[in-house]
């Protein structure tokens, strides 16, 4: 029991760290922009047709720059969902195992080295994905929390 409540003091501990870095509008490309300032690492969003019974999102861990892999066709809510699921791998340090499915659907000529640096994490068998979710949702919580409060206070101020 004692693990299963660091472990959540942990998650909860990164997500009040990565909020910090949210926008007060809630926006991801600027959450995404300071996360990268603030790890000294690029750290890139892509849109990518996903195949449909396959991941819909994923983090690639390149040596050189990160990249998030989001379904072109994910709603607002379900891609905010992603990236923030996606962030929690790269703000908890998960380092993903050698998976290699999931590459040939992204990009079927990509190298075996590069392949073997691909983080496909599509089932919630793993503790890291749990992680990942939990951080996911309760990050995705606060990006819908800041949009209303936005949203709300800008028609507030053009009523005024």
């Amino acid at each position: 029991m004692r693990g299963l409540t660091r472990r959540r003091t942990t998650v909860d501990r990164a997500v009040r760290e990565a909020a910090q870095y949210m926008p007060d509008n809630g926006g991801l490309d600027e959450l995404i922009s300071r996360l990268s300032a603030a790890r000294g690492r690029p750290l890139a969003l892509v849109h990518h047709e996903l195949a449909p019974d396959g991941p819909s999102g994923v983090w690639i861990d390149l040596p050189e720059k990160d990249y998030l892999v989001v379904a072109t066709d994910a709603p607002p809510s379900r891609e905010a969902a992603i990236i923030c699921h996606e962030l929690g791998h790269i703000v908890l340090g998960h380092a993903g195992p050698s998976l290699t499915s999931g590459v040939d659907m992204l990009a079927p000529d990509i190298s075996p080295h590069v392949t073997a640096r691909f983080l496909n994490r599509h089932s919630y068998e793993d503790q890291q994905e749990r992680d990942a979710e939990a951080f996911g949702t309760m990050l995705a919580a606060e990006h819908a929390r800041r949009r209303s409060r936005h949203s709300t206070s800008g028609l507030s101020d053009r009523l005024r």
